[in-house]
């Protein structure tokens, strides 16, 4: 089983490896979101060498085959806990994800990435998807404080940070509290089981947003659209079951998304804006693909972070640099359902 070590104390991530390639091809380690685990992401292998790409699947703390989030850790996040003991959370994570960028780096066979005619080839690309996010915000958001020998590791080959279709909560944007929308994993009504089923349902589903160009999150909508259907309602008994994962969303997701957002903004600022933090792995840069029918507030992060970036450029402050993109057409799954499409289009953005 491969293991990569990511902490002093013993903690492991697992991981899934297409293996390398010949030539100067990119290595994209991925990383799922809330619930699911890497094996998600399933469809898009058998398209990997033809867009010479080395895909790597990395399941997060808590997830199958890598090391549990203990007591200890979780507690940090419990409702006694402070806002420094949470941002203290977070933090461990980011340190986890850049020691398992290093470690990858230095012992999996991959290239230094490298510049030939105006492109850049080797090397490896972040994906972080939806809450993943969370992670990637907080290792760009303390760059400061990641050891240097684990740095300078990472320097030479990680060439960009794939912001997947991720949430507002994720990157500490608040709740717009005229455009409440319930979320099942919130309902006191439902057991666990029942919110299981019903987040599935609810975080796959297509949306057709009325009128995306208004910038306004009034010209999107709450509502599921009838075709396509979510894509969990799609997938068989058996799909569903490998790439679920029902013991992390209840065990410690819970509490991460109860997190406070000014904690997890203070991630994003610093790693978007933070002389610190965009001076190292200054040239990585982090570029938005959100999906034009996922849930409402995977769009309107992109202009939450649009309009940070103009005003932080327009105004010459410390900025990393930013890209924003749209996959027309597709939901919070695309992955799943487009794997040839959205396999392309990473090797496109990388």
């Amino acid at each position: 089983m491969p293991l990569a070590p990511v902490n002093e104390h013993g903690a492991h991530l697992y991981y899934e490896d297409t293996g390398p390639i010949d030539g100067a091809f990119t290595t994209l380690i991925v990383m799922h979101g809330t619930g699911v685990n890497g094996a998600i992401f399933h469809r898009m292998l058998p398209f990997a060498r033809t867009n010479n790409l080395r895909i790597v699947l990395v399941n997060r703390r808590d997830y199958p085959n890598s090391t549990p989030l203990s007591d200890v850790e979780l507690a940090l996040l419990d409702a006694e806990s402070t806002p420094e003991s949470r941002s203290a959370f977070f933090l461990a994570r980011g340190l986890e994800l850049a020691e398992f960028l290093a470690w990858f780096a230095r012992t999996q066979g991959i290239r230094p990435k490298t510049e030939v005619d105006g492109h850049t080839q080797g090397g490896m690309g972040l994906v972080a998807w939806s809450s993943a996010n969370n992670v990637a915000m907080a290792m760009f958001g303390n760059l400061d404080v990641v050891p240097a020998q684990t740095l300078s590791a990472i320097e030479p080959y990680l060439r960009t940070y794939i912001h997947y279709d991720g949430p507002r909560w994720a990157a500490g944007y608040p709740p717009i509290k005229d455009f409440f929308e319930p979320k099942p994993l919130a309902n006191p009504a439902l057991s666990d089981d029942e919110k299981f089923e019903q987040f599935k349902h609810w975080v796959s589903a297509y949306h057709d947003h009325p009128n995306i160009a208004s910038r306004s999150v009034y010209g999107l909508t709450h509502d599921i659209a009838k075709e396509p259907a979510p894509t969990f309602d799609r997938m068989s008994v058996e799909d569903a079951a490998a790439t679920g994962a029902r013991f992390a969303l209840f065990h410690s997701e819970k509490l991460i998304r109860a997190t406070d957002p000014p904690v997890l903004a203070r991630n994003r600022e610093r790693a978007l804006g933070a002389e610190e933090c965009v001076n190292r792995l200054a040239d990585v840069p982090v570029k938005l693909l959100q999906c034009e029918k996922s849930l409402w507030e995977m769009i309107s992060v992109m202009w939450e972070m649009q309009d940070a970036y103009g005003e932080r450029t327009r105004a010459k402050k410390p900025v990393r640099k930013m890209e924003f993109h749209m996959l027309e057409g597709s939901s919070h799954f695309a992955h799943w359902d487009e794997p040839e499409r959205l396999t392309e289009r990473f090797a496109q953005l990388v």
